[in-house]
């Protein structure tokens, strides 16, 4: 079934001509970009595009479709203008980064901007104290699997962080290797169970072998590493705190961002990934 995302992808790719780019403008992996066009094409029983490893180009009923979907997308776009606008409770994890989506929680949002992670967002919407959620783990990950729906928004990479006077600040990429014998400062699992199994897998070690010193928030976060020298996080921006830095993996790792809701909600959630993309 040919969903809005799928028209997106399409346009995305046919403008840029490169799956990467594509999958930049729309906050996804480039696997997921081209998976998205994979669908459409079987969806549509015709491919799209001609590929080669090193350039993107629309076949002859690719070019002929794309008028149409352009259109469409300008029909709905004009549409959602003259509706007015959604009136949601949103909840999120407090270090949403991609300013596409921040932009479309404030839009849609109709009270004060509440915070929380993990299970706890699983419950706001289950005890409906809120009615969309957006976090760093699927509904499955969270144990809310049949509970509630949950879509992909975005894949982002993700950093090591360590103080700006470490050894390993010097560095262009940190590999686990690196990080051995070091103290780790995360959220429990329960807060962010996505990334966290990213970072125990990146690590190769067992949670036993880590020496994680669990943390409640941002501020924690940082004040626990001042006082363990030599101690390292994970984040998903290079924007950090000023006595802080963040290094990119290797290999590279990457975290996604997820949209929840209850089942039911699906075209809320459907919605909110349209104003998504629109910004």
């Amino acid at each position: 079934m040919i969903n809005l995302r799928h028209l997106q992808a399409f346009v995305f790719v046919a403008e840029e001509q490169h799956f990467s780019r594509a999958a930049e403008r729309a906050f996804v992996s480039p696997a997921t970009m081209s998976g998205r066009i994979k669908e459409f094409e079987r969806a549509l029983g015709y491919e799209v595009f001609h590929r080669t490893s090193r350039h993107v180009e629309l076949t002859p009923k690719g070019a002929t479709l794309l008028g149409f979907v352009r259109d469409s997308l300008a029909l709905l776009d004009e549409g959602f203008s003259q509706q007015p606008a959604m009136s949601v409770r949103v909840i999120s994890t407090p270090d949403v980064q991609p300013p596409a989506i921040l932009s479309a929680i404030h839009h849609i949002n109709d009270q004060p901007f509440n915070l929380g992670y993990g299970i706890d967002l699983g419950r706001a919407l289950l005890e409906d104290r809120a009615d969309l959620a957006v976090t760093w783990s699927s509904p499955s990950e969270l144990g809310f699997d049949g509970a509630l729906i949950g879509e992909p928004i975005a894949t982002v990479d993700m950093f090591a962080v360590v103080a700006v006077d470490d050894e390993l600040a010097s560095l262009d990429r940190i590999s686990a290797s690196q990080l051995e014998d070091r103290e780790a400062v995360l959220f429990g699992r329960s807060m962010s169970p996505g990334p966290f199994d990213t970072i125990l897998a990146f690590l190769g070690r067992p949670v036993s072998s880590v020496g994680i010193m669990a943390v409640h928030s941002q501020a924690g976060m940082a004040a626990k590493m001042l006082d363990h020298p030599g101690s390292f996080t994970f984040g998903s921006t290079s924007i950090v705190a000023p006595n802080l830095k963040a290094i990119p993996l290797d290999p590279p790792q990457s975290t996604t961002y997820w949209a929840l809701a209850r089942p039911g909600d699906e075209a809320l959630i459907e919605r909110f990934l349209t104003y998504v993309a629109e910004y």
